[in-house]
């Protein structure tokens, strides 16, 4: 694990999905998706969750979770969907620590996953958001993402069925 916060009894601690961390992580997305943004989705709806290491890192991705003082905090995926491309998923940060900054914990899971992506020599990274997401449509753009229609989606990337959502596609 790489330890990259430490501070005021605060230690952040960033590091790869491991089995054990499955309930939680369903736990913080859920949260986000329904409890917040009033996403009608449920965990059935996202089978990967239950299928973390075959579905992200097995396929040459990567799945990292980020700890404050043991509890999850903070979470995000790589899924390769195809030779040279990538998908940013399941980007969540706990709501009492979004916009913080000295942490900028979002900020700091997306440069593992572009370093990662750049050391894998992927050359695009997409992803998709709902439209209710607007602060996560603002750091997306900051980062480099520029919106595409679908029309301009690889045939090989999985939209989500039944949401209205905005696509963006980064070169890395």
């Amino acid at each position: 694990p790489a330890i990259v916060f430490d501070r005021c009894f605060m230690k952040l601690i960033i590091q790869e999905f491991e089995p054990q961390y499955t309930a939680a992580v369903i736990d913080l997305i859920l949260a986000i998706q329904v409890d917040e943004f009033g996403v009608a989705i449920c965990r059935d709806d996202q089978p990967d969750l239950l299928h973390i290491p075959d579905y992200y890192q097995a396929s040459g991705g990567q799945f990292w979770l980020a700890f404050i003082n043991e509890e999850l905090v903070g979470c995000v995926s790589l899924k390769v969907f195809a030779h040279a491309q990538a998908a940013l998923r399941k980007m969540f940060v706990a709501k009492s620590l979004r916009g913080n900054p000295d942490i900028k914990l979002a900020q700091q899971l997306y440069e593992i996953l572009v370093a990662f992506a750049k050391d894998a020599n992927y050359q695009e990274i997409w992803l998709d958001t709902p439209l209710v997401a607007h602060a996560a449509h603002k750091f997306y753009e900051k980062n480099g993402f520029e919106i595409t229609a679908n029309a301009n989606v690889p045939e090989n990337y999985k939209l989500p069925v039944g949401f209205e959502m905005k696509i963006y596609k980064k070169n890395i």
